[in-house]
């Protein structure tokens, strides 16, 4: 029996080093599962941040891009409503009847004579009538010549050197920026 019991020792033996090491492996396994586990989750905890942090780049952006988009369009409503005034103001002096645009062209020469020695003076074919015969330059008539202006007159000196803008276009021009301040106020009070 000296030998069963040598072999049964050795095989007792075997088996509880085989245990042991399959203890030992189990504990690895685990070990490696739970570090895996821990991986795993702090990789998933990260790619939700960035995921997170991409979303809240993207509504960012987008809201700029929204805030820039409405911002344009509010300006081009601003500068149609600015268009329409002056369209409406250009409108009512080109409306005016014979006696007030008489009134008003008359009006202008005087402020043209005032400003400089008019020789010659510019208008538009329908306002050429209203301007002939009217002293402009001190007592006689001087040239009048047919200019493609919406309305109002251009006043020059006889050598051409100095002239005065009187046209519906610039008085309009610097109406406007004279009281731009006073019509973004009307137009756009809520700002």
């Amino acid at each position: 029996m000296g030998i069963d019991n040598v072999k049964n020792e050795i095989v007792g033996q075997a088996q509880q080093e085989a245990e042991r090491t399959l203890a030992q492996a189990r504990t690895g396994v685990a070990s490696i599962l739970d570090k895996t586990r821990q991986e795993i989750e702090e990789y998933r905890t990260q790619s939700l941040q960035r995921t997170h942090q991409l979303l809240e780049t993207m509504e960012r952006k987008s809201l700029a891009t929204a805030r820039a988009e409405a911002q344009r369009r509010e300006m081009n409503v601003r500068t149609q409503l600015v268009n329409e005034v002056r369209a409406a103001v250009r409108d009512h002096f080109l409306s005016l009847g014979k006696t007030e645009k008489q009134k008003f062209l008359s009006t202008l020469l005087s402020r043209a004579r005032k400003e400089i020695e008019v020789g010659t003076v510019y208008v538009h074919k329908q306002d050429e009538a209203f301007v002939k015969g009217q002293s402009h330059t001190g007592g006689h008539t001087g040239k009048i010549v047919v200019k493609d202006i919406a309305g109002g007159l251009i006043a020059e000196t006889a050598d051409a050197t100095i002239s005065v803008n009187y046209s519906i276009e610039e008085l309009i021009d610097t109406a406007m920026n004279l009281h731009a301040h006073e019509i973004r106020e009307v137009l756009f009070d809520n700002d």
